[in-house]
């Protein structure tokens, strides 16, 4: 992989640049970097598809990108009907990585932070059924609003540890006061990526750009970045979850390219 902006240099190492990166952040406080992919039309889907919003994007520049950003990321943020269609499992990293990581003050592995109105989860939902799951510090924390079933908060006592906001809605600003000096990697969806966005709570966004046109109307990267009065519900994903404030603009600052025309931009809020 190299980069091409703004300094040029051939076959970088690409762990370490996403690594030199993330620790220059690590004075600032709470971090969210929003990590995704999209065709050149905008879709983060396209007619590959498998089981997976975006798995017929990937390619191996991604893929080193993904593990990058998640050797780093204290948490790994993702809404619920993501994490089913994608096939979500418990993060793990590599012997080495875990080492870094603990060097810094990190658990060995990131924690996934999960957001769901109606915690709908199945069975066969691997961040649920994973073995590490006996250990507390393994269980993914899920959030939801006031109205969640009684009875599906009980079911997952043993494989999750769920807090219930007093809201109705899940206030991503609320959740956020519970990571102070984390640093989180938010990996969709669009409805999760909206809201977050519209709550000016993500910091930098590592975007890969496929050079493909799907010529699909598929999901976008952001979605319903609605008025500061609104909220949204979501039935079909089951995110429940809300913001108030304005989008805003971002600056790039960073830009790689791999062999197989992949770009791989890195943009910071103004």
């Amino acid at each position: 992989m190299d980069e091409i902006w703004p300094n040029p240099n051939n076959n970088i190492d690409v762990a370490q640049v996403y690594e030199v990166e993330r620790l220059a952040e690590l004075e600032k406080g709470t971090w969210v970097t929003l990590n995704m992919i999209s065709s050149i039309d905008g879709s983060i889907t396209s007619g590959e598809l498998s089981g997976g919003l975006s798995k017929g994007f990937n390619e191996l520049g991604d893929k080193m990108v993904f593990q990058a950003l998640r050797a780093s990321a204290d948490y790994i943020l993702v809404g619920a009907n993501t994490a089913r269609i994608e096939k979500y499992d418990t993060p793990k990293v590599d012997n080495k990585t875990k080492a870094r990581r603990l060097e810094r003050g990190q658990a060995e592995n990131p924690r996934l932070i999960l957001i769901s109105g109606s915690l709908n989860f199945n069975d066969g939902d691997r961040f649920l059924e994973n073995k590490s799951l006996k250990e507390k510090s393994s269980q993914p924390i899920i959030y939801t609003g006031k109205n969640a079933p009684q009875e599906k908060m009980l079911e997952l006592e043993s494989r999750a540890e769920v807090r219930q906001l007093k809201t109705l809605t899940v206030d991503m600003k609320e959740v956020l006061k519970d990571f102070t000096d984390k640093k989180i990697l938010l990996e969709g969806g669009p409805t999760l990526n909206g809201q977050m966005m519209k709550a000016n709570l993500i910091d930098e966004i590592c975007l890969t750009l496929s050079p493909i046109i799907t010529n699909e109307n598929g999901p976008e990267i952001f979605r319903n970045i609605v008025n500061n009065s609104e909220s949204i519900s979501n039935p079909n994903d089951g995110n429940d979850i809300s913001g108030n404030s304005s989008f805003y603009n971002m600056e790039l600052v960073r830009v790689l390219k791999d062999n197989d025309g992949m770009l791989f931009l890195r943009l910071l809020k103004k």
